[in-house]
């Protein structure tokens, strides 16, 4: 569904969304119109995206947009909004890519938000290099919940998304096992300096899942 109509939604129930909002659908004149209509409803977050490409997607045969680049679109949100914007742990912090986030931030970004952790050292140590390049904006971690196999082989299909190679495995074997490992993870993340808070994203978008993980943290 439209991420304004499901903020809307959220807005109507004392929650506080932060909306998703991708240059890959969408031309310019579409984009400014949906964060217009996004502030006038009371929305206050956005996670500027370039988006995913469209042969990961289930409808193939659609075309992207991409009138605009991503730090032109946090640039047109920056001035009513909070900004996110996307950072991978899985990627080297190469020059290129350090550079890339600065521009990011520097166009408005006032929070990085991770593509899915599964491996909290590796994440702890990317935190680290990361905050010798000199960025030291909030960080929000996506943490991916995984309720079936068949979720486990659907998060393969991701870019640069690393699972465990065990967890279709252990997934048959305890069907909880992926709610046991979101709340670890979570438990480990909130203890590194710097990490904002975690973003809870259950893989076959059941809310009850993600219930399931706080519950387990108490």
């Amino acid at each position: 569904m439209s991420p304004w109509a499901a903020a809307a939604v959220a807005l109507a129930e004392d929650l506080e969304p932060i909306v998703h909002v991708s240059c890959r659908d969408r031309n310019r004149l579409a984009l400014q119109s949906d964060l217009l209509g996004g502030r006038l409803i009371g929305v206050r977050n956005v996670l500027c995206l370039r988006g995913d490409e469209i042969e990961v997607t289930d409808q193939p045969e659609a075309r992207a947009v991409r009138d605009l680049d991503v730090v032109d679109l946090i640039e047109s949100a920056a001035g009513e909004f909070c900004v996110l914007a996307a950072a991978d742990p899985a990627a080297d912090l190469s020059h290129e890519l350090v550079a890339r986030l600065r521009t990011k931030i520097a166009a408005g970004a006032r929070l990085l938000e991770t593509q899915p952790v599964f491996d909290l050292s590796a994440f702890a140590g990317w935190l680290r290099r990361l905050r010798e390049t000199g960025i030291g904006v909030p960080v929000l971690v996506d943490v991916s919940i995984v309720a079936t196999s068949v979720e486990a082989e659907l998060l393969g299909r991701i870019p640069f998304v690393t699972s465990p190679p065990d967890l279709p495995a252990r997934l048959e074997r305890d069907p909880d096992a992926g709610i046991a490992l979101a709340a670890e993870l979570v438990e480990g993340l909130l203890g590194l300096e710097g990490v904002a808070g975690c973003h809870l994203s259950p893989i076959g978008g059941e809310p009850a899942v993600a219930l399931s993980v706080l519950e387990r943290l108490g």
